[in-house]
């Protein structure tokens, strides 16, 4: 997991260091915007995140906990070849 603050963004961009792109193990990736940051999750962090916070939630707030998390406040993304990552336009509003 890598954070970075909303003020890395730069034409809809944040710019991951090479440590950073290693950490992260292959080029797709789920980011999601919490506040001023942006988290950077693998696919395997980004499930085993998903499962403890959904975890004994039930009827309508399951719901809300399912479509914050996967909808409104993430999304998946990729890493181009020089380590910008695309941060798509719902998640830069504030």
């Amino acid at each position: 997991m890598i954070i970075k603050d909303i003020n890395d963004l730069k034409k809809g961009r944040v710019q991951l260091s090479v440590e950073e792109i290693k950490q992260l193990i292959g080029t797709e990736i789920v980011v999601q915007r919490k506040g001023d940051k942006f988290i950077f999750y693998t696919k395997k962090e980004w499930s085993q995140f998903t499962k403890k916070a959904l975890k004994g939630l039930r009827g309508q707030l399951l719901h809300r906990a399912t479509r914050v998390l996967f909808g409104i406040s993430s999304a998946t993304v990729n890493i181009s070849k020089q380590g910008g990552v695309f941060i798509p336009k719902n998640l830069r509003k504030n």
